[in-house]
């Protein structure tokens, strides 16, 4: 059972890989303006403090792989830091995760900006496995 579970693993490390190669690398072959994409950058990395992590937008932060920024400083000097929101080039995948390098820092909204609206009191929040507040509608 576990050789099965093995070779069925593997297989799907090998799709998952041509698929993140489809997605993201064929981006690269557009435009150079169209090829840069947009993350939120979260921090340096547990494992390695040399690299950075960054999300992409739809990227679940518990079941989709990682996004590894390997450059976040830009030409003119500025430095991407945490909860940036970054323009951000993807140079390789792997087969889970992404790797790429930061090209625009997205400036940060005004001070006095609209706040996110509060949910409204009549509306419940339940938690499910993961601690993360749902929203149910009824």
């Amino acid at each position: 059972m576990s050789d099965r579970r093995n070779r069925l693993m593997a297989i799907q490390k090998k799709i998952s890989r041509e698929n993140l190669r489809a997605k993201y690398l064929r981006v690269k072959a557009r435009a150079s303006k169209d090829r840069a994409l947009t993350a939120l950058v979260e921090g340096p990395s547990k494992d390695n403090p040399l690299v950075w992590e960054a999300r992409l937008e739809g990227m679940a932060p518990e079941i989709d792989g990682k996004l590894y920024l390997t450059d976040i400083e830009l030409r003119g000097g500025e430095v991407a830091e945490a909860g940036d929101i970054a323009r951000v080039e993807i140079t390789k995948t792997d087969a889970y995760d992404l790797v790429g390098r930061v090209v625009e820092i997205l400036p940060r909204p005004a001070a006095g900006a609209a706040p996110m609206p509060p949910v409204p009191a009549a509306e419940k929040l339940h938690r499910i496995a993961t601690g993360a507040p749902l929203r149910v509608l009824a």
